[in-house]
């Protein structure tokens, strides 16, 4: 009998915990996209004087949002780096 350097219980863990981060990952991509979405609808949409909202107005009423999307969409760009970064460390490790 030989013992094994890692049990199959320790091998499931770690494949369940990259799924549940690309799983968090895609769910914080899609919801930074509805999120984008909806703000470009608010930015073009019809006022009641007929005109859509100025860039310079626009930008300051939602500053604060626009700082949350822009670090929501850091933290995405990292989360996926970190990401790729252990794939291919396993990829390699695995040889």
């Amino acid at each position: 009998m030989s013992i094994m350097s890692e049990s199959p219980d320790k091998k499931d863990t770690a494949n369940s915990d990259e799924e549940n981060a690309v799983g968090a990952i895609v769910k914080l991509t899609l919801a930074c996209l509805a999120y984008g979405l909806f703000v470009y609808w608010a930015w073009n949409d019809v006022g009641p004087s007929g005109q859509t909202t100025s860039l310079g107005s626009f930008l300051m009423f939602l500053f604060p949002e626009i700082l949350w999307f822009v670090l929501f969409g850091i933290l995405i760009i990292a989360g996926a780096f970190t990401l790729l970064i252990r794939f291919i460390r396993k990829l390699f490790s695995s040889r």
